[in-house]
């Protein structure tokens, strides 16, 4: 009968905590299912229907090379292989399906960092993969929510990093093939897959595996730099190398997730403590199977750094921009992890710690709702207000009368779904 009841409790107790980890996940599904809809914003003009409209019309060794083109500065491969085998099975492009795929990419993306979460610290996993779900899928990340192009490139890219890191962290080397194909993908699939495939590179190199060293090497110094073959720097004012702008600006986008006013402020709070928490033991040895979290985290900080030069002669406030919160998102969370494996040993200390973690991200979590609730009716009406929700309309139009004599995709058809 004892045994029964630990039994029963101890099921009660792993529910209640996959609960808690997917109540962000689904209040995130229902916003997007409630509010996409199925008509282009913004870059949506450019990178889907224009690019479908100029696919569709090539030859085949042109079909190849427009899937390698340039998108302004990135190139986003992955995101057009979606496109066409869209298109190709469906025969058109709906774009609230493409917002809906994103999702699930999200949720892979989630799975992945809290298995390698799990692996850190297998006795609190889920108390940090709670405070991870809390932040990607806190309602501010709007804009990837409810923008099929800039969902797919930003979610799908860092997928793309994690999802070679998983396949090269296999014992086996049967999964070399899904892990250089992913390192690869990579390279092409946004301005910052150069970043993931070196810090894929660095993994690799300190987990010592002699077969993965020679794939993941090979792979970054043959494809990364056909990545600049015939590239050609957008003519832009965004850049900088004065750190009187792209400092401000880079700890305002690392800052994110807790606030906008005190964002730079935050940021210099949190580059020290993130520092100091960093989980390395003596003779500079990588604690608890934290090497993924540590790539992670390089990843972010450089992907947020050269997005901080490249943009940091923008105003400010376009740090604090809903497409770049889940890099800060992902950040903090890992800065728990790592905060969990320095206090372990000192649970006096470290049950209090959870605690105030725990308060602090419900409180962000619920005082960002209302900034991403708002943010999602902006969206939606801005779509059903806006003819061509797009900064130059009589191009919009031009392009989406094009993709619509194509059979590719008809806005009229959709203006009143």
């Amino acid at each position: 009968m004892g045994n029964k009841t630990i039994d029963s409790n101890n099921a009660l107790f792993t529910a209640i905590k996959y609960i808690i980890i997917a109540i962000p996940a689904l209040i995130y599904i229902f916003n997007v299912q409630h509010y996409a809809l199925n008509l282009p914003h913004w870059d949506d003009y450019d990178a889907i229907l224009y690019f479908l409209s100029d696919y569709t019309k090539a030859p085949l060794p042109d079909k190849i090379a427009l899937l390698f083109s340039q998108q302004n500065e990135h190139r986003i491969l992955f995101s057009r292989i979606v496109y066409v085998l869209y298109y190709g099975i469906f025969g058109d492009i709906n774009f609230r399906s493409i917002i809906l795929l994103n999702v699930f990419i999200l949720l892979g993306l989630f799975s992945i960092i809290a298995y390698f979460i799990k692996r850190a610290i297998p006795q609190y996993w889920y108390i940090a993969a709670a405070a991870l779900s809390f932040g990607m899928f806190d309602l501010n990340n709007f804009e990837n929510a409810d923008f099929a192009m800039a969902g797919l490139q930003n979610y799908g890219i860092i997928l793309l990093f994690m999802g070679s890191m998983f396949f090269y962290s296999m014992q086996s080397n049967k999964y070399l093939v899904p892990a250089i194909l992913l390192q690869a993908l990579c390279v092409f699939s946004s301005g910052n897959g150069n970043i993931g495939a070196f810090f894929i590179v660095l993994f690799v190199l300190l987990s010592r595996s002699k077969p993965k060293i020679i794939a993941a090497l090979s792979t970054f110094l043959i494809i990364s730099p056909l990545y600049y073959l015939h590239y050609h720097q957008p003519e832009t004012n965004f850049f900088t190398m004065d750190p009187g702008k792209f400092m401000p600006f880079f700890l305002h986008a690392i800052a994110a997730h807790f606030d906008n006013e005190g964002g730079v402020l935050i940021g210099i709070i949190l580059l020290p403590l993130l520092a100091v928490t960093l989980p390395f033991g003596k003779k500079m040895t990588i604690k608890n199977n934290s090497l993924p979290l540590l790539c992670l985290t390089g990843f972010i900080m450089a992907s947020m750094g050269a997005m901080s030069v490249f943009r940091g002669n923008m105003d400010i406030g376009n740090s604090y921009s809903s497409r770049y919160f889940i890099y800060s998102h992902m950040l903090t969370a890992i800065l728990f992890v790592f905060i969990i494996i320095r206090l372990q040993d000192k649970k006096k200390i470290l049950v209090p710690v959870m605690i105030v973690w725990g308060v602090l991200t419900i409180f962000i979590y619920q005082r960002n709702t209302a900034y991403g609730k708002g943010g999602f009716e902006w969206m939606q009406a801005s779509l059903k207000n806006y003819e061509y929700n797009y900064p130059f309309p009589e191009a919009a139009k031009k392009t989406a009368d094009e993709s619509c004599r194509l059979n590719i995709y008809c806005i009229n058809d959709h203006r009143q779904d």
